[in-house]
């Protein structure tokens, strides 16, 4: 799913950048990503519009990589693509969860139309969290609104907790009230 056309990009120009709150910067052009240890995987990836691709394999440089040695102590990270569209995460989700950097699907490069040169995959959470043609990752302490919220999808977006649309509440799961006692039969 794309807002709109798939985006040319000149691999000769392009690069993927990470900034601190702090404005310390770290990038990389396509050559130094490429040189950056490659890891393959498999995962299960989930989509709004009702599919999911399970055991897909992945290859890609994990986030907390290009995180490592950076000095912040920022709560959320702005994720942005060549398209301006842009995702806001939790941090603690790029550290802790497996995200990546990825360059290839299937054992292939990535297609223009699938986020080449590269994207970033958060495979805990509906794909309109992992930005296509990724251009940049602004670290910071304020939850900005993303793209997915402005189009009516939720900002977090969470499958096992069906969290598809906006004005979905945080969970779909009623709570259990274990402070009752249940009625006799």
């Amino acid at each position: 799913m794309s807002r709109g056309p798939v985006p040319t990009i000149e691999l000769e120009q392009w690069t993927v950048t990470v900034t601190t709150e702090r404005g310390q910067l770290a990038a990389w052009d396509w050559a130094e990503l490429n040189a950056l240890p490659q890891v393959p995987f498999e995962t299960d990836v989930h989509c709004v519009q009702g599919w999911s691709l399970i055991g897909s394999s992945w290859e890609g440089v994990p986030v907390r990589l290009l995180l490592s040695g950076l000095d912040t102590s920022a709560s959320y990270a702005v994720a942005t693509g060549a398209d301006r569209y842009r995702v806001c995460l939790p941090v603690d989700d790029l550290l802790e969860m497996p995200t990546w950097v990825v360059l290839r699907h299937a054992g292939h490069p990535l297609s223009p139309a699938h986020g080449a040169p590269a994207r970033l995959l958060v495979p805990h959470l509906y794909l309109h969290q992992s930005v296509k043609w990724l251009t940049d990752l602004a670290l910071t302490d304020r939850d900005v609104p993303g793209t997915p919220a402005a189009l009516g999808l939720h900002p977090y977006g969470d499958p096992w907790r069906q969290q598809r649309y906006r004005d979905q509440p945080r969970t779909l799961t009623p709570t259990l009230d274990h402070s009752t006692t249940p009625p006799e039969r």
